[in-house]
């Protein structure tokens, strides 16, 4: 073999070599093939889906109310609020269990520093949400129209928040098994890090995002769409709460589907209101922007 030879079968050895690594993609914890199913191509010249779900029906006698900020309100606008029999959702900070409880508002106007020094704006939010409260936890959601029953509800303990294009989530609740799959074209390639509990997160940027409730019925798989959202500016759904509310043993949820990043956006899906082959039914819808 010639020296030119030699020369050439060495560079080509090294290019093959080098662009096996990079597809590699290892993390501290090992590759993206161990945290992710199944990564899909990035994609482009996608035409976005006309169709948007859930479909909110509001005719159910359930209503819901998203804690936070309402800056175009005043107090006096949720008054009634205190009147009236709301409870919360909320999720104990130290033992991560989800609890619905009898609400305890608190309606105020705080410091709002995005809009300037001195500036306030309305916050409706829990008593436990407050610096000062010895209460753990964070209400994720005041509900009206459902009997608390047991404070303490049958609940599944989510090790994580986001279902990625690709991929199924499966989870347990009264002794049956579901899962949440999604679909999706990806358009960058994604990303991966750490959050602050030290596990792998992936981000991805999405078009046309379906999320599926999979369930099993007369022995054969059903599938069903829960979520579909064409586009998204930086956000992406995210599962705030899975488990009974209205005490049917089947699965209720709770997601946030804000599509800007500026915003925030839940719904509210039960069981107990499922008809015409459902096996969910949105019931409710909240939600406010908090733009700078």
């Amino acid at each position: 073999m010639t020296r030119n030879n030699l020369y050439a079968l060495l560079i080509l050895t090294l290019i093959i070599s080098c662009g096996s690594k990079n597809n590699e993609r290892k993390t501290g914890a090992g590759t993206i093939a161990e945290t992710v199913l199944n990564e899909p191509e990035p994609q482009t010249d996608i035409i976005l889906d006309t169709i948007v779900l859930p479909y909110v029906y509001n005719n159910e006698g359930v209503e819901i109310f998203l804690p936070g900020l309402y800056r175009n309100d005043e107090p006096s606008d949720f008054a009634h609020m205190l009147r009236e029999e709301w409870y919360e959702l909320y999720q104990d900070s130290v033992s991560k269990n989800y609890y619905f409880v009898e609400a305890d508002l608190d309606i105020n106007k705080y410091d709002d520093d995005c809009m300037g020094l001195g500036y306030q704006s309305t916050y409706v939010s829990s008593k436990r949400d407050r610096d000062d409260s010895k209460l753990f936890g964070q209400a994720i959601l005041f509900i009206k129209g459902i009997n608390a029953g047991d404070s303490l509800v049958n609940s599944v303990h989510l090790k994580q928040r986001m279902v990625w294009v690709g991929n199924r989530m499966p989870f347990g609740l009264s002794g049956k098994q579901y899962a949440l799959e999604a679909t999706g074209h990806v358009t960058e390639d994604s990303s991966i890090h750490r959050n602050e509990e030290g596990l792998l997160v992936k981000w991805e940027d999405v078009l046309n995002y379906k999320l599926y409730l999979v369930s099993e019925q007369d022995g054969k798989e059903k599938r069903e769409l829960l979520v579909a959202i064409p586009s998204f500016n930086d956000k992406n759904v995210e599962i705030l709460f899975i488990g009974d509310l209205d005490h049917d043993d089947k699965p209720d949820f709770v997601f946030s589907t804000a599509r800007h990043y500026e915003s925030a956006n839940v719904v509210l899906m039960l069981s107990s209101k499922a008809k015409d082959g459902e096996s969910v039914r949105c019931v409710g819808e909240s939600g406010y922007s908090f733009d700078c």
